[in-house]
C-alpha cells in the first residue's frame, strides 16, 4: 500500500433524530452511499449484493435497486432521468474560445480552405438522368433548378419505394410560396390505407394525425422558406415521431389504421401551385440475427435531390468546369455510410502563388488513400499516412495554380464488425486539413519540444530541430529558438531563447538536439492548460531570416516515481472514460465514426469534464484516426489523452482474429504509428501512447512489443508507453495497466469484495504505475421513454445476460430504472474501492452510447447525451476529495460499524466531515461530525474512527457525506 493512514482519536460527534436540514453552503465534496440496515445478525460483516455473504433474495435485490433509484434521483436532482449532460450553448462557448494554431512569419504557410468538391460514383450521372426523366413525366410538375415545382393547384405526387416492414425514417424539404398554400404529405401502403398524414393548414400551422384523429399544432412554417419535415416510423409498435426543422413536433403518435398497416411503401404529396420539394431521403432498418454483430440492417430506400452531377471526365484539368460543384469552407471533408457507398471525393482549388524556392504540400490524412494532381499532372498516389509532399516542380511561380485531390471511397468489406461498430460498415472516408508551405531551399523540416527536467524555478526543454539543405551551396548560419506565452493569453514577450550555430553541406540533413532553459515557466496541467508558442528561426551567417517553424506546446513532465503517476512531479490520477465516437444522428454514425466534426470533439471533452474526469482513452473499435485537431483542442481545454494510432487494427492479432498478415504488414503498421506520433507529439495533452488493446495472441505479444516499443521510445522518450492487458516489460517509460473488471460481465459482488487479489503486486510496485484502463463494465439500460420510434428502441444488448449473474434474473424493459440503479450502485462502489487501494487512474468503458448500433448498455451517458444514474455516481467517485465508508458492505447488521475514509488528491487541506443518514422520505435520522480533519497533500487516505448509528427501525437509508474545507 502506498497510502498513509491517519486516525483521529477523539472525533466531535452528536446525534440528531428527526428531520434535520443541512445548512446551505458550498461543500468541497458531496457523496452518498445507499445501504440496508437490519437487526438480522447474518448481515454482520461485509455483505455482498449477490454472492457468498449476501442476505438478499433475487426479488429483494430488485427491491433494493428500486429504492436506490428513487433515492439517487432525488439526491442528484434528476427525477425523470432525462437531463442533458452538456448543452449546445456550452459547446458553442467552448469552441468560441479555441485558438487556431499560429502561422510562421518567414516561410509562407497557406491553409487551403474553400475547396470545390463533388462526391461521385461511377455511372452516377447516367442513373440520375433516368430518375429525373421519371419525375418530369408526371403531369403538373417540373424539375427545375434542383427542385420539384408544382405548376397547378391540387396536384398529387405519388412515389413508390421498397416496402418498409419494421422501422424507418423519411424526410424532405418543402417550400410554401404564400400564406395559405396547401401542402399535405401521406405515408401509405399498397392498399392505399393512409398510416400517417402531416401537412400545413390554411394558416401555415403544422397538423398531423394521431390514430384516426387530426391534431392541430401551434408550430408554424413561414412562407417562401425551406422547411425540413422528418418522420420516424416504428411499425412494430404502430407509432411515429414528427420533426420539423429539427424540432420535435409530435412524439410517439399512433399510426392510423394500425390493424391494417404492417408495411409502408408510398409517399403521397399534395400541394398547390408554387409548392417546391427537394431532398427526399429515406432510410430503412430491418432486425438482424445477432444482437452483437448483426443488430439491424441499414439501407437507403430513397435519395432524391432532383439534380444531376456534372460529367467527371478530366476533373483534374484547369479548364474543367466545376461551377456546379459544392463548396467546403473548411477541412476535414468527410462522407460515408451506405448512402454514399462507392462515391469518391473529388476536390479542386485554385490558388495564386508568388515566388518560392521550395514548396511542400502538407496533408494530415487522405483516408483510406487518394491521388494528388497539380495543374493537370498527377503528382502521386497516397495511403492514409500523414504526408509532406515536395511539389516544387509542379507549381508555377507568380501564377495561378490548380490543386486537385481525389479521396478514395471505402469499398465494401474494407471494414468488418467487431462487436461494437455500427451495422453500416462504410465508415467515413475523408480529406483532413491541408496546407501549402513556400520556403527556401535550406529549411526546417520538423521541430519537437518536450520538457526534460523541472526544478522549483526553471524548466529544461529539449529541442529537436530537423534541418535540410536542398540548395547548390553549403549553408552556414544560426538556429534561434524562442518561447512566447500563447494560451490562454498571448504575449510578444519572449520568455526564453537560445542561439545555435549550424553548418549544412549540399543535400545534407541534420538533426539538431539542444536544451533551452525557461525560468519560472507556466506549467501545463489539465487544471491550468498553459501553452507556449515555440518559434524556431533559421538565419544565414549574416543573421538574415531564411526560414522559420512554429509550434505550440506545454511545459510539463510525466513520470511514475515511487510507482505513482505524476504530472510535473506531483501525484495525480488519470480518471475518465473511453471515447468510442459513435456519434449521433444515426444517419451519420458511420460517416463520423473515424473523423468527427469539431463540435463533437469539443463536446466529448466537455462530457468528460462534467464527469469530474481529466482523461480520455481514445478507443475506436476496429480502426482509429490520430486526429491532430483533438490534440490541439485537448491542449487548450485541459484534457489528457491515452492515444492510439491511425489504422491500428487489433483484430489481426487477437484471439479468434483474422490471422497475422506477416512481418511486412507489421513493419508497415509500426511505420504508420511512428508517423502519427511525430505529427502530434508536441501536444502536452497526450500522456500515454497505447500499443495494443486486448486479447492479443500469446505468440504475438513479444513480437509486437519488440516491434513497437523501441520505435515509439525513439520517436518520443517523454511519455508513458502502455502495452495494455497485463503484458509488461521492464523498459523505460513502460507503465503497468490492465482492463480490470471485478464488477461487471455478470460477476457476483464477492469478486469486488475480495479485490485486489493478483493485482496487489502491481498496486504495490514502487517503480511503475498501475492504471485500470477499462473498469466497471456494468450495464444499465437507457431511459426508453426518450427513444420511442428509434431503431434501437426496446432491443436488448448482448450484455443483458449479465443481469442474471450479478442480480439473479433478467431485468425487463420496464425495469430500466432498476437497471440504471445497478450500474450506478456497482460502478460507484468499485470505483471507491479502487481509489482506496490507490490505483493511478480508472477509465470507464465507455463514456457515451452508440456502440453495437446504439444497443450497447455499458456507457454512462446515452446516445443523445442524457445522463444515466451511473454518470452521477461515477462523477461522485471522481471528486478530487471523496468521503465514504471503508468498504463496499451492502447491508449493515446489528454489530456493524461505519468507518469513514477521506480520499484526498492534491494540496493539503483541513476539513470538517458531516455525515447525515436519511430515510426514504429524506428525513435525517442520524448525524455525526468529525471536526478539523487534516488531509496531507498528494494521493492520501485518512481513516477515521468507526461509529455505529442507532435507528428506530430497519430499512433502506442513504448515508450522505459532506466535506467542508476550513480556512481556505
Amino acid at each position: 500500500m502506498k497510502l498513509k493512514s491517519f486516525v483521529l482519536s477523539i472525533p466531535i460527534a452528536f446525534l440528531l433524530i428527526g428531520s434535520t436540514a443541512i445548512a446551505q453552503q458550498r461543500y468541497l465534496s458531496k457523496s452518498f452511499e445507499f445501504r440496508y440496515f437490519t437487526n438480522d445478525s447474518s448481515a454482520n460483516g461485509e455483505t455482498d449484493f449477490k454472492g457468498k455473504s449476501a442476505i438478499f433474495t433475487t426479488e429483494q435485490r430488485i427491491e433494493f435497486l428500486k429504492n436506490y433509484a428513487e433515492y439517487a434521483k432525488a439526491f442528484f436532482h434528476d427525477p425523470d432521468l432525462d437531463k442533458k449532460v452538456v448543452s449546445d450553448s456550452e459547446v458553442t462557448y467552448a469552441m468560441r474560445n479555441l485558438k487556431e494554431q499560429p502561422l510562421p512569419d518567414v516561410r509562407k504557410r497557406i491553409r487551403l480552405q474553400q475547396w470545390k468538391w463533388l462526391p461521385y460514383r461511377n455511372g452516377e450521372r447516367e442513373s440520375e438522368l433516368i430518375d429525373l426523366s421519371q419525375w418530369n413525366g408526371i403531369n403538373g410538375i417540373i424539375v427545375k433548378n434542383g427542385q420539384l415545382l408544382f405548376l397547378k393547384d391540387s396536384i398529387k405526387v405519388v412515389r413508390k419505394f421498397p416496402s418498409q416492414l419494421w422501422r424507418f425514417f423519411i424526410q424532405w424539404k418543402v417550400r410554401i410560396p404564400v400564406e395559405g398554400a396547401a401542402f399535405t404529405a401521406s405515408l401509405l401502403n399498397y392498399g392505399r390505407y393512409p398510416g400517417i398524414i402531416v401537412g400545413l393548414d390554411k394558416t401555415n400551422h403544422i397538423f398531423y394525425t394521431s390514430g384516426n384523429k387530426q391534431v392541430e399544432s401551434e408550430e408554424y412554417c413561414a412562407a417562401n422558406r425551406w422547411h425540413l419535415f422528418k418522420i420516424e416510423v416504428d411499425l412494430s409498435h404502430s407509432c411515429y415521431n414528427l420533426y420539423v426543422d429539427n424540432k420535435l413536433v409530435a412524439y410517439n403518435r399512433e399510426i392510423r389504421n394500425r390493424d391494417t398497416i404492417n408495411q409502408i411503401n408510398i409517399l403521397s404529396i399534395e400541394g398547390s401551385r408554387g409548392v417546391a420539394l427537394d431532398n427526399i431521403w429515406g432510410v430503412g432498418y430491418l432486425p438482424g440475427n445477432d444482437v452483437r454483430l448483426d443488430t439491424y440492417a441499414i439501407h437507403t430506400f430513397i435519395d432524391e435531390d432532383f439534380q444531376t452531377k456534372p460529367p467527371i471526365k478530366n476533373w483534374f484539368l484547369p479548364n474543367y468546369d466545376d461551377s456546379k460543384w459544392r463548396t467546403a469552407e473548411r477541412l476535414p471533408l468527410v462522407i460515408g455510410g451506405e448512402r454514399n457507398a462507392g462515391r469518391d471525393i473529388y476536390m479542386r482549388k485554385f490558388i495564386h502563388i508568388g515566388n518560392f524556392e521550395r514548396a511542400y504540400l502538407n496533408m494530415e490524412a487522405l483516408d483510406p488513400g487518394g491521388e494528388v494532381y497539380i495543374n493537370g499532372k498527377e503528382v502521386t498516389k497516397l495511403n492514409r499516412e500523414p504526408t509532406k509532399l515536395d511539389v516544387s516542380r509542379y507549381l508555377k511561380k507568380n501564377d495561378r495554380n490548380l490543386i486537385a485531390i481525389k479521396v478514395n471511397h471505402v469499398p465494401k468489406n474494407y471494414y468488418f464488425p467487431d462487436g461494437h461498430t455500427p451495422d453500416d460498415l462504410y465508415w467515413g472516408w475523408f480529406a483532413s486539413r491541408i496546407s501549402l508551405d513556400l520556403m527556401a531551399n535550406t529549411h526546417i523540416n520538423d521541430v519537437f519540444v518536450y520538457t526534460k527536467k523541472l526544478s522549483h524555478s526553471s524548466a529544461h526543454a529539449q529541442i529537436q530541430v530537423s534541418l535540410q539543405n536542398e540548395s547548390v551551396q553549403p549553408f552556414k548560419g544560426d538556429v534561434l529558438v524562442k518561447f512566447f506565452p500563447w494560451f490562454p493569453v498571448e504575449s510578444k514577450n519572449c520568455e526564453a531563447e537560445r542561439r545555435f550555430k549550424i553548418k549544412l553541406d549540399i543535400g545534407e540533413k541534420v538533426l539538431l538536439e539542444k536544451t533551452v532553459k525557461i525560468k519560472k515557466p507556466y506549467l501545463w496541467s489539465f487544471q491550468n492548460p498553459y501553452l507556449y508558442k515555440v518559434v524556431v528561426d533559421l538565419e544565414d551567417q549574416n543573421q538574415h531570416p531564411v526560414d522559420d517553424y512554429v509550434i505550440t506546446t506545454g511545459i510539463r513532465t510525466i513520470s511514475q516515481k515511487g510507482g505513482t503517476f505524476r504530472i510535473n512531479g506531483k501525484p495525480e490520477m488519470l480518471n475518465g472514460a473511453l471515447m468510442m465516437q459513435f456519434l449521433s444522428p444515426l444517419s451519420e454514425i458511420a460517416s463520423r465514426h473515424r473523423c468527427a466534426p469539431q463540435n463533437w470533439l469539443v463536446k466529448q471533452i466537455l462530457l468528460i469534464k462534467k464527469l469530474n474526469g481529466n482523461a480520455i482513452r481514445i478507443h475506436v473499435p476496429g480502426c482509429a484516426y490520430s486526429d491532430p485537431r483533438l490534440a490541439e483542442i485537448g491542449d487548450q481545454m485541459g484534457m489528457m489523452f491515452i492515444w492510439v494510432p491511425t489504422g491500428w487494427n487489433r483484430k489481426e492479432w487477437t484471439e479468434g482474429g483474422r490471422g497475422w498478415d506477416g512481418r511486412e504488414n507489421l513493419i508497415h503498421e509500426v511505420h504508420e504509428y511512428v508517423k502519427d506520433i511525430k505529427q502530434v507529439r508536441n501536444h502536452p495533452s497526450i500522456i500515454v501512447w497505447e500499443i495494443f488493446n486486448e486479447s492479443v495472441k500469446k505468440e504475438h505479444r513479444s513480437l509486437l512489443f519488440d516491434a513497437f516499443y523501441p520505435n515509439i521510445y525513439n520517436a518520443d522518450p517523454s511519455r508513458l508507453i502502455e502495452p495494455l492487458k497485463g503484458y509488461f516489460r521492464d523498459e523505460p517509460n513502460v507503465a503497468n495497466g490492465t482492463q480490470d473488471t471485478p464488477m461487471g460481465y455478470g460477476k457476483e459482488w464477492t469478486v469486488s469484495r475480495n479485490w485486489p487479489t493478483w493485482q496487489k503486486k502491481l498496486l504495490n510496485n514502487k517503480k511503475r504505475t498501475y492504471f485500470v484502463f477499462e473498469h466497471g463494465e456494468v450495464v444499465g439500460q437507457p431511459n426508453w421513454n426518450l427513444v420511442k420510434g428509434k431503431p434501437w428502441y426496446h432491443i436488448h444488448s448482448y450484455e443483458w445476460k449479465y443481469d442474471v449473474g450479478s442480480i439473479g434474473r433478467f431485468l425487463t424493459f420496464d425495469e430500466w430504472q432498476e437497471s440504471q440503479a445497478w450500474q450506478a450502485f456497482a460502478g460507484y462502489n468499485i470505483s471507491k474501492k479502487m481509489r482506496i487501494h490507490d490505483v493511478d487512474g480508472m477509465l470507464w468503458c465507455p463514456l457515451r452510447g452508440g456502440g453495437n448500433s446504439v444497443t450497447y448498455m455499458k456507457p454512462l451517458i446515452d446516445y443523445f447525451c442524457n445522463a444515466k444514474l451511473s454518470f452521477y455516481t461515477l462523477r461522485m467517485a471522481y471528486q478530487r476529495v471523496l468521503a465514504g465508508s471503508n468498504n463496499i458492505d451492502v447491508a449493515y447488521g446489528p454489530k456493524d460499524k461505519i468507518e469513514p475514509v477521506i480520499l484526498n488528491l492534491g494540496k493539503k487541506k483541513t476539513v470538517d466531515l458531516k455525515i447525515v443518514i436519511r430515510n426514504m422520505k429524506e428525513d435525517a435520522v442520524y448525524q455525526k461530525i468529525y471536526k478539523d480533519v487534516h488531509l496531507p497533500s498528494g494521493r492520501t487516505a485518512i481513516f477515521l474512527p468507526k461509529f455505529k448509528p442507532v435507528f428506530p427501525s430497519k430499512g433502506y437509508y442513504g448515508v450522505e457525506y459532506y466535506l467542508i474545507e476550513k480556512n481556505k
